[in-house]
């Protein structure tokens, strides 16, 4: 539906086929309760450590070259905001199927949270995925 300016300052239709913004049952009024309603948040193993704060989330696979060129530069901004921002996490998420422990990107020694996507599901989307 487009609005053109001279309508917006019309009176609301009252059989308006779509609801206006701010009354729809899903909308999102604050960053926590964003958090507590991703979808994917259920399927991830820390998702407790998710809940509170601000994350950032980077899906990866193992074997995703893009993944493995994405990693540090999301830990080089866990670095830098480790002094500004203490409620900001960065969070890696492995998508599964799982790869070795040498065959992950994400080294054990990471200072971001790391976790993974439950396996007993299969998951379509590209890696890397924020």
């Amino acid at each position: 539906m487009v609005v053109r300016p001279e309508e917006w300052t019309q009176p609301k239709s009252t059989t308006a086929e779509q609801p206006d913004i701010g009354q729809t049952p899903n909308e999102v009024t604050g960053i926590e309760q964003a958090a507590a309603e991703w979808p994917l948040l259920e399927y991830i193993d820390i998702a407790d450590s998710l809940r509170s704060g601000i994350a950032i989330v980077l899906l990866y696979h193992y074997d995703c070259p893009d993944c493995r060129e994405a990693i540090p530069l999301y830990e080089q901004m866990n670095r830098d905001l480790a002094d500004n921002y203490e409620t900001v996490k960065i969070a890696f998420i492995e998508v599964p199927p799982y790869g070795l422990a040498a065959e992950d990107p994400v080294g054990a020694e990471t200072a971001c949270l790391k976790g993974k996507l439950d396996a007993s599901k299969k998951w379509y989307f590209t890696t890397p995925l924020v």
